[in-house]
C-alpha cells in the first residue's frame, strides 16, 4: 500500500474519533521499542514497518512483533523473525512478557477459547527464552 488512505480504503478500515487507526498505534509501539515490523512463523508472513498489515488480516495471536533480517535464499527479500543476532538487547521486558501472558491466559480461562493457543504459548516461550527464561525446564 503506497499510504494510509489507500489502506483503509482496501481495509474498510474505519478511524477513531481522534483519526489514530490500530495500524498507526501498532506501529508507534513497534517503532518506540524498536522493531522493524511484524512476522507470523506459522503462516512464514511478515510485513514492515513501511508497510504495515498489507494483508489487511492481522493475527491478534499470530503476528509477533518481528525484526528484519536476510533472506534465507540470498535475495533482496525482505524476511522477519521474532528474535535478531544483530540486537544487543531484547526492547522487550520479561515484565511486558509477563502481562502479555497473564492477558492470554485470562483471556483463555475467562472466555473458555483461544483461536491459536499453542501458536501464542510458543510465541510466549520465544520471548521469554530472549530475556533468559528457559521455560521447558
Amino acid at each position: 500500500m503506497k499510504n494510509k488512505s489507500d489502506y483503509r480504503d482496501v481495509c474498510g478500515i474505519m478511524e477513531s474519533r481522534d483519526g489514530t487507526s490500530i495500524e498507526e498505534i501498532v506501529g508507534e509501539w513497534l517503532r518506540a521499542n524498536h522493531y522493524d515490523g511484524l512476522c507470523n512463523p506459522d503462516a512464514e508472513c511478515g510485513c514492515s514497518l513501511d508497510d504495515l498489515m498489507p494483508c489487511c488480516e492481522p493475527n491478534p495471536s499470530g503476528c509477533l512483533c518481528g525484526y528484519e533480517v536476510p533472506a534465507h535464499d540470498g535475495t533482496d527479500d525482505q524476511w522477519f523473525s521474532v528474535s535478531s543476532d544483530e540486537q544487543n538487547e531484547p526492547s522487550d521486558t520479561l515484565e511486558n512478557a509477563t502481562r502479555d501472558l497473564y492477558a492470554f491466559a485470562d483471556e483463555a480461562i475467562n472466555t473458555g477459547h483461544h483461536t491459536k493457543p499453542k501458536a501464542a504459548l510458543e510465541g510466549f516461550r520465544i520471548r521469554l527464552a530472549a530475556l533468559g527464561v528457559n521455560v521447558d525446564e
